[in-house]
């Protein structure tokens, strides 16, 4: 949970940035990478019984396009 809030507060696009699969720049290192995958393989479907509003917002953001730098 530190390692991605770090990489968070560190992202050039802050507001702007669209889901971390459709960013240009990846800011977590490969095998960090994986892990998150792993996690939202695991969440995701128990995100959509107790934070459904939640899961919409993120499902919309897959289909912004990611910011210029």
């Amino acid at each position: 949970m530190d390692y991605a809030r770090k990489r968070l507060d560190r992202c050039p696009f802050q507001e702007d940035k669209t889901t971390c699969a459709n960013c240009g720049i990846h800011c977590y290192k490969p095998a960090m990478r994986e892990k998150i995958k792993d996690a939202m393989r695991y969440t995701v479907p128990r995100m959509i019984h107790r934070h459904p509003v939640l899961v919409f917002f993120h499902f919309i953001d897959r289909f912004r396009k990611a910011p210029e730098r």
